[in-house]
């Protein structure tokens, strides 16, 4: 098959969707088919097995160069951005288009609500947005299929052939060195990820001789302040932005994962913590129940209180941490196995080209 990917690349952005990416593009190349990563923005000179073309962040611009490299199929991740424009002319050119959801928000006309104590600057801005997300959505419309990865999106798949196919993800580690005991957080630093909860837990717990460490890209506007050790407590600190094997290292040295993201798709970090052997502390959003129901870790459901009760406990208690541990790292082997998701995604592409 010739296959186009289409989203920001992992060498311009490290973020969820595009490791996903990352690693379906290369490991479809593995297989034989012949694939084209169409990097959106691309800024930067990166090698990789398969082939990477760019281009501007223009609907235009995006649709001409999909149907320019002419593939049997355009797997598209790079959620409602240009989706109407871009998929409605890709559409008319007969290529069989792949919605591949990595938030709940793509699936939802509106990607976020109103503050009733926004400015009236704030306001105008947030009602552009909207419309913006709400024309957006109507691209959904000339999509062939849908990939979730979260299991529960499945029933906002309405009228096109949807399947869940599971995020995947490289367990290779670098060394990472850090005198004390640490909590880690990992994500990219901005509001939908509320990263002052987690610094917030690192003032409660000064006490104990243990580090908050958090690594993540600072893609938030509000969120400079982070970089300032004036502001924040003397046991927390942000060490910016990491490669997956970087992240992979500090997970394996630390003593587990807090996550304080809102609710979205399914969040890598979590995948690599278990990968890890890492037991994971979740403030709020717990993809597919599965922390609770497999007994990964913790669900506090938003109460500030109890995430630092069972942050506590797990700083103090090793053997729960490990065996929590050895439960998650079983699990994720078992069920986030990149060639089980590279077998249902292959499938469903040749599936759609069929139908």
């Amino acid at each position: 098959m010739r296959i186009v990917i289409v989203n920001t690349h992992i060498g311009d952005q490290i973020g969820g969707s595009q490791i996903q990416c990352d690693l379906i593009a290369e490991k479809l190349h593995e297989r034989g088919h012949d694939v084209t990563y169409l990097a959106i923005g691309k800024k930067n000179e990166y090698k990789r097995p398969y082939k990477i073309k760019s281009s501007n962040w223009d609907s235009t611009e995006i649709s001409d160069n999909i149907i320019r490299l002419n593939p049997d199929i355009l797997y598209w991740r790079f959620n409602k951005k240009f989706l109407y424009k871009s998929l409605k002319k890709v559409s008319k050119a007969g290529i069989k288009i792949i919605y591949a959801v990595s938030n709940i928000k793509d699936l939802q006309p509106y990607s976020e609500s109103w503050n009733r104590k926004n400015s009236f600057k704030k306001t105008f801005s947030f009602l552009k947005r909207s419309l913006l997300s709400r024309i957006n959505y109507e691209g959904i419309k000339y999509v062939d299929g849908v990939t979730v990865n979260n299991e529960e999106h499945l029933e906002l798949v309405s009228d096109k052939k949807g399947i869940y196919v599971p995020n995947a993800i490289s367990n290779k580690r670098v060394d990472f060195v850090w005198e004390k005991p640490f909590v880690l957080w990992v994500a990219n630093v901005k509001t939908r990820k509320r990263p002052e909860i987690f610094i917030q837990l690192a003032k409660k717990i000064k006490d104990i001789n243990v580090n908050f460490l958090m690594i993540g890209d600072l893609t938030g506007a509000n969120y400079h302040w982070v970089k300032k050790p004036d502001l924040l407590p003397d046991n927390f600190f942000y060490l910016g932005a990491k490669s997956l094997e970087e992240v992979n290292g500090a997970l394996h040295k630390s003593l587990f994962l807090v996550t304080t993201s809102t609710p979205e798709g399914f969040s890598n970090n979590i995948i690599q913590a278990w990968l890890q052997k890492k037991a994971v502390i979740a403030y709020e959003f717990d993809p597919g129940g599965l922390i609770e129901s497999e007994k990964l870790g913790y669900v506090v459901k938003k109460n500030t209180d109890l995430l630092e009760v069972k942050t506590r406990e797990l700083i103090e208690n090793d053997e729960l941490r490990k065996n929590i541990g050895i439960r998650a790292y079983e699990f994720a082997e078992s069920y986030f196995s990149s060639d089980k998701t590279l077998n249902r995604l292959e499938d469903f592409m040749k599936e759609i080209l069929l139908s």
